[in-house]
């Protein structure tokens, strides 16, 4: 069951948390998400493209509503996990996961790839994996911004390349790093022994 469909944005805050694995919340459609929680985060979209950003909030005079940006989970060592099942996935918030909780970015399909654009996807201790049909790319220098902040493990694999020559996938803190792609591989670990 699609639990959201809109072409317009998608705003989730949670005092627990938002799915569960084997029920995640299911979108379509939607434009850009952000989500908030104490607890995990289990989010799938199911059609089309989607992009992970900031989202104004409705705000009713009686009630009010603060904006969110980005995945963030606040309490339990929560993880996160994201898949985009047929588009590509553009991250332009930071994606956060509590204490040991880890990240899971996926996309399916064909050549559908993952940008992580002027956001970093960070954690205390959890495993940050990015696994990708198409490319795994940032649109930011080298030395501008940290891709995936952790000192805990790092996974990427690649339907396509990783990072660009001039754009590398930066980590920081990342104890042990595995990568798999059928394209190029461009990365930096700059803080840390790896």
């Amino acid at each position: 069951t699609t639990e959201i469909a809109t072409s317009g944005n998608a705003m989730l805050v949670a005092g627990g948390s938002i799915g569960a694995d084997g029920k995640r919340i299911e979108l379509a459609g939607v434009n850009t998400l952000a989500a908030q929680s104490a607890g995990a985060q289990w989010l799938r979209q199911t059609s089309g493209d989607l992009i992970v950003g900031a989202v104004t909030a409705l705000k009713p005079n009686d009630v009010g509503g603060t904006d969110k940006a980005g995945l963030v989970t606040t309490a339990g060592n929560a993880p996160i996990n994201l898949d985009v099942t047929a588009g590509s996935l553009t991250v332009i918030s930071n994606i956060s996961a509590n204490g040991s909780g880890s990240i899971d970015l996926r996309t399916g399909g064909t050549n559908k790839a993952i940008a992580l654009n002027g956001a970093t996807l960070s954690s205390t201790s959890g495993q940050v994996q990015v696994l990708a049909s198409g490319d795994i790319s940032t649109s930011t220098a080298n030395g501008t911004t940290t891709e995936i902040a952790t000192s805990g493990n790092a996974l990427l694999v690649a339907g396509g390349a990783i990072g660009a020559d001039g754009q590398r996938i930066e980590t920081s803190g990342v104890n042990t790093l595995a990568a798999e792609s059928t394209g190029a591989q461009w990365l930096r670990q700059t803080n840390g022994d790896l």
